[in-house]
Order: structure tokens, then C-alpha cells, then sequence
């Protein structure tokens, strides 16, 4: 069971005081997440889960969720987030890489919108959602699954040639509770974004030095499968989060959403 009390003695936080809620199993821990945006009092609430039944992706997939990874959500009510909603995934992407590369010396960058990557494999992602009910919008939930004390030759077939671990990049355990504690740490020390509009360039300039997919020639396929993929190379994000593309006829296009794909050399 993860400890509760060791995530909490870890904790170093100065903008919010998480209040943790620690599960053996659920359906998603962004459900539950949600939840306690629509009934709870905290102003924020972190839901961890040893395993999930259920755990969605980007584009509703499957999110594989064995016994020895991180599945956790953190639900921020609207009145902390002056309305920078497309920050927090980006704010979030920040704050794992960060704590992944300083805890365990893992080489780790992201790609777009907010994959975590090592080597081109995937280690872990997030998932941001807008909670609105009643045209009020009630605040954003966090999803974060990373692969930690999972061997990789446990995953199903269909994702094992795509991914890697913490465990399979160091060879040995690691401490859950330690690697909640720090992502919360480092949100919160990056959490001024939301109160200080000078604080935007320099959270945006930390996500593109760890970003892996500018500078790229990548190629975006569309939720919408029946448009074509959009080939061309990834110069920047916009203030929305958006990925900016210029294309091999010079336009310059904003995609808001999609699935991308890093082409290699020899395919470009």
C-alpha cells in the first residue's frame, strides 16, 4: 500500500496544501479526482491509486495501470487558476521531467502535448482536463501515469516495444512515496504562473529546453481520422499550448490537438 504519511512528510509546499487521498484501487483516479472537485471543500486534492481498472489516455485509450506504477490525478478548484487552463498540463509536464531527471539521473524529455519520453520511449503522460458543469467552470484535474516499478516485459505487446520504466532505465526500485512528493513540490514551486503574468515566459522557456519534439520534423495526425496528417517542422508553442508547425510550403499552422509522430532523417 502506498503511505500516505511518508508522501505527506515529504511535502514542501508554499502556494497550496494538497490534501491526500490515497486508494489500493479504483476505476480512474481522475474520476474520483473530479469527484471531489464537484463535492469536496479542499481547494486542492490529490487522489494516488496502487492500480486502475479503467485508466484513460489522451483520445480516451486504455491507460495501462499494473501494480508498481504512479497513477495519480490533482484536482485544482478554478479560484487558483485565473483562467491559465492550458498552462496546467503544460506547468505539470514541467514539474515530472524535472523531478524524474534530479531523483533517478533519467535522461527524460517531453513531447507533444505531454507525453514523457526516454530515448524516444515513452514513459509516462498526462492528461488535463476542464471540469465545467452548468456553464461554471469548477477547476482542471491532472491525470499522471508514469511507468515506475514496472517491468517493461510485463506490458501488453502492443505497448512494450513503445515503452521503458523507471525501473528498466535504473534496474532497481524506487520509492513512490518520494516521487509524488517531489512532482507536488515542483507544481508548486512553479505555481506563480497562475498569480504572476511574468512567470509565463520562463515556465515556457523550461518546457521547451525539455521538449523533445521542436526542432523537429514531425508529422500530426488529427483526432478527426478522415483529415490527412500534417507533415512539416515544429518551431514552438503558443501561449494556448498550441503546437506550432511551419509546413514544407512555408504556412505556418497552430494544431491544438492530435497525435505526433518524430520522423527520423531518412523519412523526412
Amino acid at each position: 500500500m502506498i503511505d500516505p504519511h511518508l508522501i505527506t512528510m515529504q511535502l514542501d509546499t508554499n502556494k497550496f496544501s494538497p490534501e491526500i487521498i490515497v486508494l489500493e484501487t479504483t476505476e480512474s483516479t481522475n474520476m474520483v479526482a473530479k469527484n471531489y472537485l464537484r463535492t469536496g471543500l479542499s481547494e486542492v486534492v490529490v487522489v494516488v491509486s496502487k492500480t486502475q481498472t479503467s485508466g484513460i489516455g489522451r483520445h480516451e485509450r486504455v491507460w495501462f495501470s499494473p501494480a508498481g506504477g504512479l497513477f495519480m490525478s490533482i484536482a485544482i478548484r478554478n479560484n487558483l487558476l485565473s483562467g491559465n487552463y492550458p498552462l496546467v498540463g503544460i506547468l505539470a509536464g514541467c514539474a515530472c521531467a524535472a523531478v524524474i531527471r534530479d531523483l533517478f539521473s533519467i535522461s527524460v524529455n517531453v513531447k507533444w502535448p505531454n507525453d514523457i519520453m526516454v530515448n524516444e520511449l515513452k514513459l509516462g503522460g498526462i492528461l488535463s482536463e476542464l471540469i465545467i458543469e452548468d456553464n461554471e467552470v469548477l477547476g482542471v484535474v491532472i491525470g499522471i501515469g508514469i511507468n515506475q516499478n514496472v517491468s517493461i516485459d510485463k506490458f501488453p505487446s502492443e505497448f512494450r516495444v513503445q515503452s521503458t520504466s523507471i525501473l528498466n532505465e535504473v534496474g532497481h526500485h524506487t520509492s513512490i512515496e518520494r516521487l509524488i512528493s517531489g512532482i507536488l513540490n515542483a507544481f508548486d514551486s512553479r505555481f506563480d504562473i497562475f498569480k504572476n503574468e511574468e512567470s509565463f515566459d520562463s515556465i515556457m522557456s523550461e518546457w521547451n529546453e525539455l521538449c523533445g519534439t521542436i526542432g523537429r520534423t514531425v508529422q500530426v495526425f488529427p483526432i478527426d481520422e478522415s483529415k490527412p496528417p500534417i507533415t512539416g517542422e515544429a518551431i514552438g508553442i503558443s501561449k494556448d499550448g498550441s503546437l506550432i508547425v511551419i509546413t514544407d510550403s512555408g504556412e505556418q499552422l497552430l494544431i491544438d490537438s492530435g497525435e505526433v509522430r518524430h520522423l527520423r532523417t531518412e523519412e523526412t
